[in-house]
């Protein structure tokens, strides 16, 4: 799995390869800073349930083969990694005080992230995060949600870096165009409908902003998620990201 896909708004799309063999796209530019995420995941529940409507693959919401991804969830209050998520790099997440917490390093070059160990439907569902802190409005250190098809060789890429956000696969990223605001945006859902996946944020899990939306790169019947924090250069103040309240509405936390 590869780290955030890396942008540099004054020169355009930059793919490259980092020094361990990781595929490293990062999103920013000039001026934009860092935003903050938190999402809550324990005593997750790993039932489904059908939604109605249509959209996604094939047009329709008939539940599919996974269970649908706002079936897991978790508050991140035992303190520990629930089943449900594996924690990845060496600076490995931590669950405390009831939010899981990413420090990225100042040396740059590794990201860390919880990723989830079974798989779900995404189309016509959605995932929703409380962001209680992101990372420094800084370029070069990111605070990132990606969505992983299993079926295809690209994640899908949200990002916040310099203070602005990108979605998209690796090869493809899209600027939302709007400044991140640690109150309005404090809560951050991807939500799929009608072979569109959409980011939306709220100040209180409530009352959403659709900040915009692309067409889904690839089909969400069997995807797995990662969230968490990095950096691709080094940097003496990176911050920290801290999420709450997978997929748990308010009042959360």
């Amino acid at each position: 799995m590869s780290p955030a896909p890396r942008f540099d708004g004054r020169a355009g799309l930059e793919a490259r390869i980092s020094p361990r063999g990781r595929l490293v796209v990062a999103l920013a530019s000039a001026g934009l800073s860092a935003c903050s995420l938190a999402i809550p995941l324990d005593d997750y529940d790993r039932g489904s349930t059908a939604t109605s409507g249509t959209g996604g693959a094939g047009g329709t919401c008939a539940p599919g083969s996974h269970p649908r991804i706002s079936s897991l969830v978790d508050d991140f209050s035992d303190g520990t990694p629930a089943p449900a998520w594996v924690p990845v790099g060496r600076c490995s997440p931590l669950e405390t005080r009831g939010e899981v917490v990413v420090v990225p390093p100042t040396t740059g070059d590794e990201f860390c992230w919880y990723a989830s160990v079974d798989t779900f439907q995404l189309r016509c569902d959605a995932v929703t995060f409380l962001v209680a802190e992101a990372t420094a409005p800084a370029l070069g250190v990111q605070t990132f949600v990606y969505i992983d098809p299993t079926d295809a060789a690209e994640p899908i890429n949200l990002i916040l870096e310099g203070g602005g956000f990108q979605l998209g696969k690796t090869s493809d990223m899209t600027s939302l165009g709007k400044a991140y605001d640690s109150v309005d945006d404090r809560w951050w859902r991807l939500r799929e409908a009608a072979d569109r996946l959409h980011f939306e944020t709220s100040p209180d899990g409530k009352v959403w902003a659709d900040l915009g939306s692309i067409p889904d790169p690839e089909p969400l019947d069997a995807v797995r998620i990662r969230f968490g924090a990095g950096t691709y250069m080094p940097l003496a103040n990176p911050g920290q990201a801290r999420f709450d309240c997978y997929n748990v509405p308010p009042p959360c936390p």
